[in-house]
């Protein structure tokens, strides 16, 4: 490796470290991004929950303003209804878990925390269970290569015989039949 001599000055330097420092400190607190909208569903319902026709109305005019399309909007929609279903107890719940995160709370631990609260869990027991993998869920990368060539093989039925020619170069079996 060649040795070159700095080209960008201090004050170009400093400016790429905070913006790379910024960018980084952002995806371990997008946590924060939940709470907000937390307190802004908690500030006009009154710390209340949302009724189901508010949060309905509400997830259908994100859904539009940010221009879902059909195959990403389920996934969209069904993360607005969490974090909406759950926003009285939310902030709560993810401050709890940056305490035990040495303050880091991402999205998805923040999706993980709503799901568990609207499933009845305490914050407490909503913390701990974001913090717990499920057994079995270290899936090994032949698992993973498995589910993803049996999800293409049913999304595209013309492809099945090169993604059964696939699975067996890669000695994985699908538990499919191709289409006659």
């Amino acid at each position: 490796m060649t040795s070159k001599t700095n080209t960008l000055s201090t004050t170009a330097r400093s400016a790429i470290v905070a913006s790379f420092v910024e960018a980084l400190a952002a995806n371990e607190s997008t946590g924060s991004l939940v709470t907000q909208v937390c307190n802004v569903a908690n500030k006009y319902s009154k710390g209340e929950a949302l009724s189901d026709e508010d949060r309905s109305a509400i997830v259908s005019d994100i859904a539009k303003a940010r221009g879902w399309k059909p195959a990403s909007a389920k996934v969209r929609i069904s993360e607005c209804n969490a974090v909406l279903k759950a926003a009285p107890t939310l902030p709560e719940a993810i401050d709890a878990f940056r305490e035990r995160s040495k303050g880091r709370c991402q999205w998805h631990d923040g999706m993980k925390l709503a799901r568990r609260l609207n499933a009845g869990d305490s914050i407490t027991a909503a913390v701990k269970a974001a913090f717990t993998t499920k057994p079995g869920a270290d899936v090994s990368p032949s698992g993973r290569v498995a589910g993803a060539l049996k999800a293409w093989f049913k999304a595209e039925p013309r492809k099945q015989k090169a993604i059964l020619e696939a699975a067996a170069l890669l000695n994985i079996k699908l538990g499919v039949k191709l289409d006659a």
